[in-house]
């Protein structure tokens, strides 16, 4: 049956009807506010059922969240299932990489060290699942989102697009994130590996051939800077005694808004972003050339 059909068949509520560029807007909202809805279920259930160990049901809730949190944007993405859920996991696994550091820098209050240790694990393991669940990875054989642009405008204008639509994501979750009273230094690492992964996707998707070529370029340029991060954040010594010369400065006017721990993290996050992306550029590419080779 063609996606067509598919579409045509489906009901309101099923992805697989909505237009492509519906599905790609939708989804990082509805996975968030997925994950989110678990936890209102996990409240009234803890509400009713009160005798269960609250410490029992909420480890539970945390990881069914972020399994469902990687599993609904992999459903509702019309193409690149397994790296709309790498990305969406990345974004799992930086924040859980935060939380942790935060747990071992400073003891918790009310919970105890073990279990919020606990909990980052198992939540570690629920983004992994989700990552690799078994759900249909399918590139559909259609016309591309951008295809209405004229070619030449679609090589003048895929940058700004490509920040433009990754802003726009960034904002969609750190809103939501913001007023649930999330830490704003946690909100810009989680958004830290989507903004570049999109980026970087959003440029191959836009050009209208040479797409692994556009994505490897700027995945290798981002890439770099997420290696300095990375360098910064592991040894920090020696990163300020390199910028302190090429600066030529003192080691003591070198300043950094980063902890060594936060900023090994963003750099790692952006690295994976970097990864995510470049392969999506290639598996583009490839559907581009076959899609045209069909269509002969």
């Amino acid at each position: 049956m063609s996606d067509a059909a598919v579409a045509k068949g489906a009901k309101w509520y099923e992805p697989t009807g909505w237009p492509r560029w519906v599905r790609w807007a939708a989804v990082a909202p509805l996975s968030l506010l997925a994950a989110i809805a678990i936890y209102f279920i996990y409240a009234i259930i803890n509400g009713i059922a009160s005798e269960l160990p609250s410490s029992i049901t909420s480890l539970f809730a945390i990881a069914i969240g972020v399994y469902v949190y990687v599993g609904v944007g992999r459903v509702i993405a019309p193409a690149f299932s397994k790296l709309v859920g790498f990305t969406l996991a990345t974004t799992a696994l930086t924040f859980i990489g935060w939380f942790l550091g935060n747990v071992v820098a400073n003891a918790p209050h009310g919970i105890p060290q073990w279990y919020a240790v606990l909990v980052g694990l198992a939540a570690m393991g629920a983004a992994l699942g989700g990552a690799f669940a078994d759900i249909p990875d399918r590139v559909p054989h259609e016309r591309e989102v951008y295809a209405w642009l004229p070619g030449a405008l679609r090589w003048v204008l895929f940058i700004p697009i490509a920040v433009t639509l990754a802003v726009a994501v960034c904002f969609v979750l750190a809103v939501p994130l913001a007023l649930m009273s999330l830490n704003s230094d946690a909100v810009r690492l989680i958004n830290t590996p989507l903004a570049t992964a999109t980026f970087i996707a959003v440029c191959a998707a836009v050009v209208p051939k040479a797409k692994n070529v556009v994505g490897i370029i700027f995945a290798v340029l981002l890439g770099l800077l997420a290696l300095v991060q990375l360098f910064s954040g592991i040894d920090r010594g020696a990163a300020v005694q390199i910028f302190a010369s090429l600066a030529h400065k003192g080691r003591d006017e070198i300043a950094w808004s980063m902890t060594p721990w936060y900023q090994t993290l963003t750099g790692l996050g952006m690295l994976a972003g970097c990864c995510i992306g470049m392969v999506g550029s290639v598996q583009a590419e490839k559907t581009r050339k076959a899609t045209e080779a069909a269509s002969q």
